[in-house]
């Protein structure tokens, strides 16, 4: 208060004297009155620390794969627009990051959504004794899937507030807390929208705001591999009576507009990451591909590496972060760019995971190894070094 205030007298003196110089140069006309203000204006605005975050800044995500989290500041720090990426919602959902706060699924102790901080500090903050997937959060808000009942539920950021999982979500809870308790496949939030599967109506896609005030069919077919990219809606849908058939679709988040991105006949889509004017995909008959987002263009990225219908796989900048087999028939973490070129090993060591999420300059992932016991979270940097458990020792 007293940096402000002495800030503020500051700008009132120099704006004084400043005005006092343009009287006195009435001979020099009124340019020189208006410099003499503008200088003294400039001045001050460089020195403000406004901390506001701009689309790519510090404290904001590129709309790549694993990074396209918009945020914007708040009193109580860093607000995301988007719960999660697609890039991690396709591997499912397991960690998810607001500000310098990772939340994440920690199976080893029954599947509770744990947070630690960005530097491995403040672990093991339980929020919810829950096995969940999904994870968006928003505000003071996170969001996910109960894995056991299928259902979504949500619950507050901030574990001093409340550790009730709010779930099933049906609209009879005086809280306001509690939303539906359909059957849920998929979930992802955008601001106050919330877009999820219901698999008892079919595996068809719904939005509805997060306060229950509106919600709307957005497709009649099964949807699945859903990604949310700005105005747009991309999905696939699966052809029941042949397992090795799905097309490609995309429609607007209004629900209008339903365009055929790829009549699948020759094609089942494993995994789907939209990434700028790209869609990437896997499918039964092994291999990473690419189409644009107005269907054109198809082409492959890499195909020896893929040999399995489970490979993972998420975006970050210009490249593509993927675990494969090495030639040792072990499994590694691999990056290539978007394009199919600079192949890389980065990391031999790597403990099998089936998720690969990205968040900034770091990748995190479970252990499979663990899985059933500790399932032990860990992360590395995207050229795969400084491999490290997520919580740090003595936390």
């Amino acid at each position: 208060m007293k940096i402000r205030k002495s800030k503020a007298i500051a700008l009132a003196l120099a704006l004084t004297m400043a005005l006092t110089f343009s009287l006195t140069a009435c001979s020099g006309g009124n340019d020189a009155a208006k410099d003499a203000v503008n200088d003294v204006l400039s001045g001050y605005q460089d020195q403000n620390p406004s901390g506001t975050n701009t689309p790519g800044g510090e404290n904001s995500n590129n709309s790549s794969g694993g990074n396209n989290n918009t945020n914007t500041p708040s009193s109580g720090g860093v607000v995301n627009v988007l719960g999660n990426s697609p890039g991690n919602i396709a591997n499912g959902g397991y960690f998810a990051q607001q500000g310098d706060w990772i939340y994440y699924l920690h199976s080893g102790n029954g599947g509770w959504l744990q947070r630690v901080r960005t530097d491995g500090t403040s672990a093991n903050e339980m929020i919810e004794n829950n096995s969940v997937g999904g994870l968006n959060v928003v505000g003071e808000w996170v969001y996910a899937s109960d894995v056991r009942t299928q259902s979504i539920g949500k619950t507050f950021a901030d574990e001093s507030k409340s550790r009730k999982f709010y779930t099933p979500l049906s609209s009879d809870d005086a809280s306001g807390n509690i939303l539906f308790e359909e059957a849920i496949d998929f979930i992802y939030v955008v601001g106050d929208w919330l877009y999820y599967v219901d698999v008892n109506d079919g595996f068809t896609l719904y939005k509805t705001k997060t306060d229950l005030t509106e919600k709307q069919k957005l497709t009649d077919v099964h949807t699945e591999n859903v990604n949310v990219v700005g105005d747009w809606i991309y999905y696939a849908t699966a052809d029941i009576n042949n397992a090795g058939s799905s097309s490609l679709y995309k429609v607007r988040t209004d629900g209008t507009d339903n365009q055929t991105l790829r009549d699948g006949q020759d094609t089942h889509f494993i995994r789907v990451i939209v990434d700028g004017d790209w869609i990437f995909y896997t499918d039964m008959s092994s291999g990473l591909y690419k189409i644009r987002t107005d269907g054109t263009e198809r082409q492959s990225v890499i195909q020896e590496m893929f040999t399995n219908t489970d490979d993972n796989f998420n975006i970050s900048g210009d490249r593509i972060f993927f675990d494969g087999l090495n030639e040792q028939d072990t499994r590694s973490l691999y990056s290539i760019r978007k394009d199919g070129a600079d192949l890389r090993e980065i990391n031999d060591d790597w403990i099998s995971s089936s998720n690969i999420h990205i968040f900034g300059d770091w990748i995190y992932f479970m252990d499979n190894a663990d899985w059933g016991t500790s399932k032990t979270p860990y992360k590395m940097r995207l050229d795969g070094s400084d491999l490290q458990p997520l919580i740090k020792e003595n936390e």
